[in-house]
């Protein structure tokens, strides 16, 4: 398997998206369309701790997700789909790259999404108040 090579982060001009890619042959085959313009270190096979999902606290609110929390859920099912193998921390890290790397016209559709996330979340939770102590009340 190719779990410990390095990861390309590969601009996609045709789709205007970010992708990332361990195949070095596809970048160049159409080397117009894509553009390489970052590295992630090879993906490894470490079991990572997957946070446990508390089911006890499921009456508790979420909070409305940000610009940088969708994109992030968007970007980590991509790569997850590519890279069945990747970690958290490996996702985490090349989608953050990805977000700097991102234009700010791509980075205010995000914005318009956390905001449309917002009144939706407003209309289904009218007395949310955040409190950052995360204590319940």
């Amino acid at each position: 398997s190719m779990s410990n090579e390095d990861c390309s982060i590969v601009y996609d001009h045709e789709s205007r998206t970010f992708r990332l890619t361990q195949m070095a042959d596809e970048s160049t085959t159409c080397a117009s369309r894509f553009e390489v313009v970052g590295h992630a270190k090879g993906v490894n096979k470490e079991v990572s701790n997957p946070v446990p999902t508390t089911t006890s606290s499921e009456s508790r609110i979420p909070r409305p997700p940000n610009a940088w929390i969708i994109y992030r859920s968007q970007k980590s099912k991509e790569i997850r789909k590519q890279n069945p193998h990747a970690t958290a921390g490996f996702i985490s890290t090349a989608v953050s790259k990805m977000w700097k790397l991102e234009s700010r016209e791509a980075r205010l559709r995000y914005n318009s999404k956390a905001i449309e996330a917002q009144k939706l979340h407003r209309e289904m939770y009218p007395g949310y108040k955040y409190n950052a102590s995360g204590k319940k009340g």
